[in-house]
């Protein structure tokens, strides 16, 4: 990353934190402002609404300016020159990027952002339509070769500027790649596994900037995410991972992801005589929709998976205290839960999420008033209260522990209106504003 870059990126983490502990009460407006007198700002920043105009105009200027010179020169009327000035565009705009980071001192403002996102899709695109108009475009290696160019070149974005887009595409893209792979399972579980505590250790490292930890942390999620799909019994039924590489005998990877998605094509082995299908398979599908069901002993494994997987994620959280992990491992017990109503049925599809949801929440707000019953509202050190937060963030959760208040009232019960207080309610812990 660029160094000044990188040291302006410090320094605004001091000062958010300084502005956090504000609002929570730790210090006074006075030890706020030495904190941001000591940590100056030197970058050029916009607000959200402002970024965002600055960076969608800057694209749309971009993709105007590259379409205009391919109709007015025609590239000598053919596809290659179309792509070479693709690439020419993307260097260019990688040395446009370069200087708004560097001597322009650029940071959230909106225009570096979209420079940088352009970068790397215009060299990728050109470099693609290169090989696919080359001899070796009926080679199946063309396809993934494209993917690991577009990896290279995100994982070297990621690291020059910082980009936690750029560090997740990057993951998407390699994970792409050893799924094309003999054994890509296997080795598709083998990064993730092998990737797992070098980037959670990265995600926290002091010896990075606070850009590349936001890197590391995005590329964990992507490799938890693709453990999750490789060891899954949904996903598992589906061969997605071999459909995905493109392996032979596999069935089509659109088919797959949209019955990923949908729940169609779902085999239910375990569900004896499934009505509307043939036995094992999803009432609707056809024979030739649904791949072929993998081997008893693997489908065994991944059930156990499918289980062992959030438990460890969550009881890795619990026990280092990371909350990446803890919303990681819920995330995936969710997802466990959501695959469970078309193996084991017992009502309407739509009732059985409705019935999980409410059981989530409930679980949620039970947990919550567990932790707040504890003494001093800490057990084990985790609270229900805020720490350092930002209040803004917290308003969703208070809006849903106030809407606990609005549960009839026992029958019988007499209401006077003279005894209504307007002000709000109140609302506890560290970071909290009071009021909301």
């Amino acid at each position: 990353m660029i160094q000044d870059a990188a040291l302006a990126d410090r320094r605004r983490e001091v000062r958010v934190a300084a502005r956090a502990w504000r609002e929570a009460g730790a210090i006074d407006e006075a030890a706020r402002g030495a904190i941001e007198a000591a940590y100056p700002d030197d970058r050029a920043r916009h607000g959200i609404g402002l970024r965002i105009l600055f960076a969608v105009f800057t694209a749309l200027g971009v993709l105007a300016g590259y379409g205009f010179l391919v109709l007015l020169a025609s590239a000598g009327g053919t596809v290659t020159g179309a792509a070479v000035l693709a690439i020419c565009f993307g260097f260019v705009l990688a040395m446009a990027t370069e200087v708004q980071i560097g001597p322009n001192k650029r940071a959230d403002a909106g225009t570096e952002e979209a420079t940088a996102f352009l970068a790397p899709a215009f060299l990728v695109a050109g470099i693609s339509v290169l090989l696919l108009t080359g001899e070796t475009w009926r080679s199946e290696s063309v396809l993934w070769s494209i993917f690991g160019v577009a990896a290279a070149l995100c994982a070297l974005a990621a690291w020059r500027w910082g980009f936690a887009l750029h560090a997740a595409a990057a993951a998407i893209f390699a994970f792409c790649v050893v799924a094309s792979l003999p054994a890509g399972r296997i080795l598709w579980l083998a990064l993730a596994a092998g990737a797992y505590v070098p980037l959670l250790r990265g995600a926290e490292s002091p010896r990075f900037a606070p850009s590349h930890r936001r890197c590391c942390a995005a590329a964990l999620i992507v490799a938890v995410a693709a453990a999750w799909l490789a060891v899954w019994i949904r996903p598992l039924d589906l061969a997605f991972v071999e459909s995905l590489g493109g392996r032979p005998g596999s069935p089509d990877f659109g088919t797959t992801l949209e019955r990923l998605m949908t729940f169609d094509g779902m085999l239910t082995s375990l569900v004896p005589g499934s009505a509307g299908g043939a036995p094992g398979q999803f009432p609707g599908a056809t024979h030739q929709s649904v791949p072929t069901p993998p081997a008893g002993w693997l489908r065994c494994v991944s059930v156990l998976a499918t289980v062992g997987l959030p438990l460890a994620l969550l009881a890795h959280g619990a026990r280092s205290r990371r909350r990446l992990l803890l919303v990681l491992g819920a995330l995936t017990a969710l997802s466990a839960l959501a695959a469970l109503p078309p193996y084991f049925p017992f009502a309407p599809l739509w009732v059985q999420f409705c019935v999980g949801g409410a059981a989530c929440f409930g679980c949620g707000l039970l947990l919550r008033r567990w932790l707040s019953a504890a003494p001093g509202g800490e057990r084990g050190g985790f609270t229900a209260e805020p720490l350092f937060e930002r209040t803004n963030r917290l308003a969703v959760l208070e809006l849903a522990a106030a809407s606990l208040t609005l549960t009839p009232s026992p029958e019988g019960a007499e209401h006077h209106a003279d005894d209504f207080e307007a002000g709000g309610g109140e609302s506890g812990g560290a970071g909290a504003g009071g009021k909301y």
